[in-house]
């Protein structure tokens, strides 16, 4: 049996689910677990493999066509990468498909235990000028004038 089977099969026995969780589900089996996970057989996937999954959701997400975008007239493409916290619940939610995996007996232990999704470098914004802010004083008086 393959990922994208079992994920069919795990979908498919979600009951008193909310309708916007059960899409969210759908979203994340289709985008992001079935493109690069989905061939594989359950009962084979290695630890390592997932760590990659989970890695590559914020670095390349290479299963993903890139984001092309136009700057200063010349057309850019840039990896279609998620935010920490959005590849951290796609991984929950793959965690949570296997960890059902082994209850049922297809696969002995659950691959995705321990993997975390790697946080991602912030990048600093320098187009507010800190000295322009007003302050704390300023913004008390500020608010008063709206209640």
């Amino acid at each position: 049996m393959t990922i994208a089977q079992w994920c069919e099969i795990w979908y498919s026995g979600r009951t008193g689910i909310a309708p916007a969780t059960l899409e969210q589900y759908r979203t994340i089996i289709d985008t992001d677990i079935i493109p690069e996970l989905g061939s594989i057989p359950v009962r084979t996937l290695k630890t390592s493999r997932c760590r990659k999954w989970v890695r590559d959701l914020t670095e390349t997400r290479s299963w993903r066509e890139p984001i092309v975008e136009n700057i200063d007239g010349k057309k850019v493409a840039r990896p279609d990468v998620l935010a920490e916290s959005t590849a951290s619940t796609r991984a929950h939610v793959f965690a949570s498909i296997l960890k059902e995996a082994v209850q049922a007996r297809v696969i002995v232990r659950k691959p995705m235990v321990g993997i975390r999704p790697p946080k991602r470098a912030v990048e600093l914004s320098t187009a507010v000028d800190p000295v322009a802010l007003p302050t704390g004083a300023e913004l008390w008086v500020y608010g008063t004038c709206f209640r």
